[in-house]
C-alpha cells in the first residue's frame, strides 16, 4: 500500500480507448444492479472497512485505515475514489476531515448516503470518473483509493490523481498486486465467469506502475501482505480463521 507525497502538478498526454469504454459501461452496470439490489435490503452496518473483512484479508485494511488517521487532519479536504458501498469510507469521515465521496455509480452514493448521512456531516457525494475527475487543479490534501485503481487506464487515472492533488499532498491507496500469480490466476478465473471486464484484469497494478508513480511524487512507501491471501479459504476450511489469518501476515 503506497502513501505518495506530492509535489508537483504534472499532466502528460492522455489516451482514451474504445475498448476502456465499453469495459466501463459493463462495470457500471453491474455495480448499479447490485448496488441497487443492496439499497432494497436491510442496512448495511456503519463500521470500518477491516471490521467488515474476514481475519486472513485485514492485516493491509488495517494498516490503510492507520495510514489514514495518522496523515489527515480535521482542515483537510479528502477525496475518496471508487467509494462502492462506503465500505472504507468510515475511516476517512472519522479524521474530521471534509470528505468528498466519489464513484461513478449513482445507487452507489446513495448507498454512502444511507450508510453515514444519519451519523457524519462532514462528507459530500459526487459522481465521477477516475479518468475524468470533476474537479479543478490542485484541490485537494489526499486522495484515497481501496482496491479500485484497476476500474481505469493506468495513465489516465494517476495523472488526473496527481492533477488534483495539492503540492505537498498525499495518496493513499490499498490494492492487490500484479506481481502475485495467485492473484491474476484468481482475477482472470472471475472474468471468465463474467464477474470482471478483461480490462480490470488488464489493469491491477504492478512493479512498472509503482515505478511510474515514484517519478512524480517525493517519496513513496510500500508495504506488501499475503501472498498467498487468495488461497487462504482452503486453509480457513482446514486449520481455521484464526490460524490462517497468522499464516496470511506471515507469507
Amino acid at each position: 500500500m503506497p502513501i505518495h507525497k506530492n509535489e508537483a502538478i504534472r499532466s502528460p498526454p492522455l489516451v482514451r480507448t474504445k475498448k476502456m469504454n465499453s469495459d466501463k459501461l459493463t462495470e457500471l452496470e453491474h455495480y448499479n444492479n447490485a448496488y441497487k439490489s443492496l439499497l432494497e435490503k436491510e442496512k448495511l452496518p456503519n463500521i470500518r472497512g477491516s471490521e467488515g473483512m474476514p481475519l486472513f484479508l485485514r492485516t493491509p485494511y488495517v494498516h490503510y485505515e492507520s495510514q489514514i488517521l495518522s496523515i489527515i487532519k480535521p482542515e483537510h479536504r479528502v477525496l475518496e475514489l471508487c467509494a462502492g458501498t462506503g465500505l472504507h469510507t468510515k475511516a476517512l469521515l472519522e479524521t474530521g476531515a471534509d470528505v468528498v465521496v466519489t464513484d461513478i455509480a449513482s445507487y452507489a452514493l446513495n448507498l454512502v448516503r444511507e450508510r453515514f448521512g444519519s451519523v457524519y456531516s462532514n462528507f459530500t457525494t459526487e459522481l465521477a470518473d477516475i479518468e475524468k475527475l470533476p474537479f479543478r487543479d490542485a484541490c485537494f490534501d489526499v486522495v484515497a483509493c481501496a482496491g479500485s485503481l484497476s476500474y481505469g487506464e493506468p495513465l489516465m487515472v494517476d495523472s488526473e490523481i496527481e492533477r488534483v492533488l495539492r503540492p505537498g499532498g498525499y495518496l493513499v491507496f490499498v490494492d492487490s498486486f500484479n506481481e502475485n500469480p495467485i492473484y491474476r490466476l484468481n482475477r482472470w478465473y472471475q472474468y471468465i465467469l463474467g464477474k470482471r471486464t478483461k480490462g480490470t484484469f488488464e489493469r491491477i497494478p504492478d512493479a512498472d506502475r509503482l515505478i511510474g508513480l515514484s517519478s512524480r511524487y517525493s517519496s513513496i512507501d510500500v508495504q506488501y501482505f499475503g501472498a498467498f491471501t487468495f488461497i487462504m479459504p482452503f486453509f480457513c476450511a482446514v486449520i481455521g480463521e484464526e490460524r490462517s489469518a497468522m499464516l496470511s501476515v506471515l507469507v
